[in-house]
């Protein structure tokens, strides 16, 4: 940046003495009209025109203007940001598009060159314009203006200025105070209109008004005052007038000038705003500040580590009467919102006073305290006084600015600002309810295009909430849509609004500590009315319960803003909720239990939600909201199933009927199904238990089986029943046959006695072995199968040494009785005196099949036997090769 050639924002300014007339110039850098527009006549065709307009940006020495917008707006919006100059002779526009709920950081110093309008010096200083259309007023913002070599910090706030509809005022008022030896006091004044006007200045102080000199605007002219310039024309010794007012009065047919101001210490870093209240005139003569750091903060308070801070209450009496001024101090404990009253202040009329809580109020107080609420109450009429609160800390580097309001007004109970967090930066949302009543409010947070919902924020009576945005967005908790803050999120915007009538103020704080910056955010919904209560759901929608379980169910309220932004709110516990059937019950307590449904009995239930709310409409006639109440209804369904906990036994065989018993709920009356192949026969049942004959087909499939019991039309979840069939047959331990092989037997003419006591060969020379098996199912666990069979075998695989020694004779449809075991006995040789020559032997394979019921069932089982006289060793060997 190039030096600059012209006085600075904290260099001294000359004023006008007399009306000077300035030509008014068409910028040669102003964009071609017609593409301009164009884009506004697109614009109005979706709504009313609307304008806000900034005061004062600054690019000289060392400063630089961040203009922040952030959209209330459902849906994106054009816009026109129009830059004038100091001199207003000349303009630079650029048509942008704000997203919706976006927050729009437009930085100026790049927004000037990108127009060409680097090389103007006029443009070093000047005020900015944001026109659209749109139904409401959904563009909220402000310019922050900061010198970071200094840590000199002030906002230039926003003003509307819709076409016959402004809040501007027709005479700004402001205070200045602190203005001590080596600070400046300087005041930012606008033209906001392309015709020329003059204001008369006046100052108050030491309890007098002066009138100074007319001052004539350019159009669209920016001019800067000085303070002390001011004070010195009124022969005033300026190192001692400290605090006092300064009034702006234009003469135009309508209001059109705006301002801000700032008091700064370029030594020390001490930087404060003045705020110049827009049009309206106060419901009430209480203003309050929320979320103000007093002495040392708590170790838990936002302001932990920041300093010692005094707290600042500069009142200025508007009127020429006198009056008092009361301030409270409200201040968090655990047991809840407390609060002292200091004594009265006595202002005379148009006297100012700055009123320092140091150690004379702060010594009446329970420190640490995260931070305090500071009330102002004035005796005389709404509006009669005008107020600024600011707390500065011990080393005077860090100022932070708690601009007054009046909880009582409906602008006041909503926000819609920008937040920003880095390495020294914090952001927090202060929350202050003014009632006796508890407050609900609707808030949500925007970043990287993820929106995130707080539904069950609630004040307490006279509660002062701090919402710290970063421990916000590092609990990565989820919200109603399972959506969290983007961990790595740095900026976005912020949405809050009350949600009942009553005294709620707001304003969001982004302040650095290291750097000694601090900066407000209260812009809020300014159209109309909150369009309320829009709807009720129930969450989930639909249910599956089992006798004597429950689900809890949730009601969430839609609730709209101003400017159609739809937020979201918990009235589980707030509603009346019922059960249209025996099948459920629903708890209506309010605490706890409230929305929680307990099956009772099989069947179906619909289960409502019921809560009455506000959804104000705007009277023209009393320009205010009327309330509207609306009760809305929202319902979801719960399927109660009877319940199955056990089955015994569990499993059964083909072919056979078992006696079963199904445990469980809701059983009074059901059937009961076990899938294909297997019959069921009720013989009783009770609420809790049912007996029953299974008849397993002989074909039935084998395998586990659903079973399920149907009662009113609502059917259990399952159990498994396991239908065995004949798989296998294993070794089975005998005392003829241990491990179900008996010894090896050498006959010389002798009888073969299986294990059974059966002869199965008489004068017998050879060799046998004894088998007992067991035929179990097709489970892992190997269960025996329980029913009654006839067992069929056959042989394959002949090897042999001796033709003689063929495959055995196969027995068939040998009847096996129910836990009877089956007895084999293997044996080779010849009828005596022929005995088996020294190599006579041979192997083959033995395989199984069984039937039941008249199903055949080939086993897996085979058998590999290997026996007969091996060069002079006998042997019979049998193993189950596949089992």
């Amino acid at each position: 940046m190039r030096p600059a050639t012209v006085s600075s924002l904290l260099a001294l300014t000359a004023l006008a003495s007399v009306p000077v007339s300035v030509p008014y110039y068409a910028s040669p850098f102003t964009k071609p009209s017609q593409a301009h527009n164009t884009q506004m006549a697109q614009q109005t065709t979706q709504g009313a025109p609307r304008e806000i307009d900034f005061p004062y940006y600054s690019l000289r020495d060392g400063y630089s203007s961040l203009l922040q917008l952030v959209s209330d707006s459902p849906v994106s919006l054009p816009i026109e940001v129009t830059i004038r100059s100091s001199s207003g002779r000349n303009i630079l526009k650029k048509d942008m598009n704000i997203s919706s709920q976006e927050k729009l950081m437009i930085e100026l110093q790049s927004l000037v060159a990108s127009l060409n309008g680097e090389s103007e010096d006029d443009f070093q200083e000047g005020s900015i314009s944001v026109s659209y259309a749109s139904d409401t007023r959904p563009i909220m913002g402000q310019i922050t203006v900061t010198n970071p070599y200094l840590n000199l910090i002030f906002e230039s706030r926003l003003a509307i200025n819709d076409p016959g509809d402004s809040n501007i005022p027709a005479v700004l008022e402001g205070i200045w105070w602190g203005l001590k030896p080596g600070r400046q006091t300087k005041v930012m004044v606008a033209n906001t209109s392309n015709s020329s006007v003059t204001a008369d200045v006046s100052l108050t102080f030491r309890g007098q008004r002066h009138l100074g000199a007319l001052i004539s605007f350019a159009p669209y002219e920016t001019k800067v005052l000085s303070i002390r310039e001011l004070l010195a024309k009124f022969n005033a010794d300026t190192e001692f007038v400290s605090e006092g007012g300064i009034t702006i009065t234009g003469h135009s047919p309508s209001p059109v000038l705006i301002a801000s101001g700032m008091t700064a210490d370029l030594n020390s870093g001490f930087s404060t705003t003045m705020h110049f209240p827009p049009a309206g005139t106060p419901q009430t003569s209480t203003l309050l500040a929320p979320g103000v750091p007093i002495g040392t903060p708590s170790a838990e308070s936002p302001f932990a580590l920041a300093g010692t801070f005094t707290p600042h209450v500069v009142v200025r009496n508007l009127s020429s009467s006198p009056q008092s001024t009361t301030v409270t101090v409200e201040y968090p404990t655990e047991s809840g919102t407390q609060l002292i009253t200091l004594d009265p202040i006595n202002l005379a009329a148009y006297a100012t006073k700055d009123l320092a809580l140091d150690s004379t109020v702060q010594d009446r107080l329970p420190f640490p305290l995260p931070y305090c609420s500071i009330q102002v109450q004035n005796s005389g009429s709404p509006g009669s006084a005008v107020a600024e609160i600011s707390s500065v800390a011990q080393n005077q580097d860090l100022v932070v600015d708690s601009k007054l309001g009046d909880p009582t007004d409906r602008l006041s109970g909503s926000g819609i600002n920008p937040w920003h967090l880095d390495d020294q930066t914090e952001s927090v949302l202060f929350l202050a309810n003014e009632s006796d009543a508890p407050a609900r409010v609707a808030f949500q947070i925007q970043a990287q295009r993820t929106i995130y919902h707080l539904t069950d924020l609630k004040l307490n009576p006279h509660e002062t909430r701090a919402i710290d945005i970063r421990k916000l967005r590092d609990a990565q908790k989820p919200d109603m849509f399972g959506n969290t803050i983007p961990a790595k999120a740095t900026d976005g915007s912020l949405f809050w609004v009350k949600m009942d009538r009553v005294p709620m103020i707001g304003r969001t704080l982004v302040f650095s500590s290291h750097k000694g910056i601090s900066s407000n955010f209260d812009c809020s919904c300014t159209l109309h009315c909150p369009q309320g209560y829009l709807a009720l759901s129930v969450a989930p929608s639909s249910a599956t319960m089992t006798i004597n379980g429950t689900q809890q169910f949730t009601a969430t309220e839609s609730w709209g803003d101003c400017s159609g932004i739809v937020y979201y709110y918990d009235q589980t516990t707030s509603s009346t909720w019922t059960s249209n059937s025996s099948a459920c019950t629903v708890g209506n307590n309010g605490l706890g239990s409230s929305g929680i449904a307990t099956a009772i009995e099989p069947g179906s239930a619909t289960i409502t939600a019921s809560y009455t709310d506000d959804a104000p409409h705007w009277s023209a006639a009393l320009q205010d909201c009327i309330d509207r109440y609306i009760q809305r209804s929202a319902s979801a369904t719960a399927t109660v199933k009877p319940r199955i906990d056990s089955i015994s036994p569990a499993l059964g065989a083909v072919g056979s009927t078992v006696s079963v018993t199904l445990n469980g709920n809701g059983l009074s009356a059901a059937t009961v199904s076990a899938g294909s192949g297997i019959t069921v026969t009720v013989s009783s049942s009770t609420n809790t238990q049912i007996q029953a004959s299974f008849a397993i087909s002989a074909s039935a499939t084998g395998g586990n089986h659903a079973v399920t019991v149907t009662a009113n039309g609502q059917t259990s979840g399952s159990v498994n029943f396991y239908v065995q069939i004949p798989a296998k047959l294993v070794f089975f331990n005998t005392a003829c046959a241990p491990g179900g092989q008996g010894q090896l037997q050498p006959i010389t003419n002798g009888t073969v006695v299986d294990c059974g006591g059966v002869t199965r060969a008489t004068n017998f020379c050879g060799v046998n072995r004894n088998l007992t098996y067991q035929l179990v199912d097709q489970s892992v666990s190997r269960n025996p199968f329980p029913v009654a069979y006839s067992l069929s075998e056959s042989f394959s695989n002949l090897s042999t040494t001796n033709p003689a020694l063929g495959l055995p004779t196969p027995s068939q449809n040998i009847p096996i009785g129910v836990n009877q075991y089956v007895t084999d006995a293997q044996f080779v040789g010849f009828t005596y005196p022929k005995c088996l020559g020294s190599n006579d032997h041979h192997s083959y394979n033995q395989n199984f099949s069984v039937s039941v019921g008249g199903v055949t069932y080939n086993l897996s089982t085979t058998v590999s036997i290997s026996n007969g006289n091996f060069n002079g060793t006998l042997r019979d060997d049998v193993t189950i090769s596949i089992p």
